[in-house]
């Protein structure tokens, strides 16, 4: 996933290109996932978990980098995520093959949320 290097620029004003600005959305996401679980995930009430498709031949990936993922239809990991009693048993569940190391970082994520608060003026218990 990358762009680590990219969260104290959350705004790509230092450095600024189309993939950067979408791993570094990627990375921030998964790492509010698990900072959300810490904070309020409580399985079965609230689940709270992330997944990596991998590389899908989504309209995006063929315009930029042409067809180099698998077919749309075989990317189902989120709708299994979403629909089996498995899932529904388990919180702070990363599914794919990466988990870079600021979403295992409690400060980092701690860090982002607080950035990431200040910017929206977003309000949580």
């Amino acid at each position: 996933m990358g762009s680590g290097d990219a969260l104290d620029d959350l705004d790509c004003e230092d450095q600024w290109s189309e993939h950067r600005a979408y791993s570094l959305s990627k990375l921030c996401c998964a790492m509010i996932a698990m900072e959300l679980h810490e904070r309020y995930g409580d399985a079965p009430k609230l689940c709270v978990n992330t997944m990596d498709p991998g590389t899908v031949n989504t309209k995006m990936l063929i315009a930029g980098w042409g067809r180099c993922g698998i077919p749309v239809a075989q990317a189902t990991t989120s709708y299994k995520m979403l629909s089996t009693d498995e899932w529904g048993q388990k919180s702070g569940e990363c599914h794919g093959a990466w988990m870079d190391a600021e979403c295992r970082d409690p400060a980092a994520r701690k860090k982002l949320w607080e950035d990431l608060t200040r910017m929206t003026g977003a309000v949580y218990p």
